[in-house]
């Protein structure tokens, strides 16, 4: 069995870390101090309170020995692997990234909107916060009197 040490909501497994220091560069609040041989990631004791959980250390964190101490029966060790992945193939991908501007009357299944609905919770926000309420209107009679509620409201400013 890996050796953990759970630091303020920060699992850090002793035998993939590298102390690389990559934690240290991508934290927006300095959460950790870079490490060394001797010592491996951990939070600074004035700001660990302060994390704002955004991810940015598991994500950047180039061995995976850095997981969120939350809904860790969400993660994976299947991670994508951006860190190889040309850049001109990564432009490209963001170039034809598209918006749905052109709808069928097909209905989208309620699961399927859970599903999606359940990943735009991973969606960046301000501190991570997550300050967005959805309501799912699944009558079709009441999403075409909503649209034109809106509608009507962006016309009046």
């Amino acid at each position: 069995m890996q050796d953990l040490i759970i630091m303020t909501d920060v699992i850090v497994d002793q035998d993939r870390c590298t102390q690389c220091g990559i934690c240290t560069t991508v934290c927006p609040l300095g959460f950790t101090f870079e490490a060394n041989e001797t010592r491996l990631p951990q939070a600074l004791e004035k700001v660990a309170p302060f994390c704002l959980k955004c991810g940015h250390c598991e994500t950047f964190c180039p061995s995976g020995a850095l997981k969120l101490d939350f809904a860790l029966e969400e993660k994976s060790d299947n991670a994508v692997e951006l860190n190889g992945m040309p850049s001109d193939l990564l432009g490209n991908y963001l170039k034809n990234r598209r918006s749905i501007r052109c709808f069928t009357s097909q209905k989208v299944e309620k699961e399927k909107i859970g599903q999606m609905l359940d990943i735009t919770r991973y969606a960046a926000s301000g501190c991570n916060l997550q300050p967005v309420v959805w309501v799912i209107v699944y009558d079709e009679q009441e999403v075409h009197k909503l649209a034109g509620l809106t509608i009507n409201w962006i016309r009046h400013l």
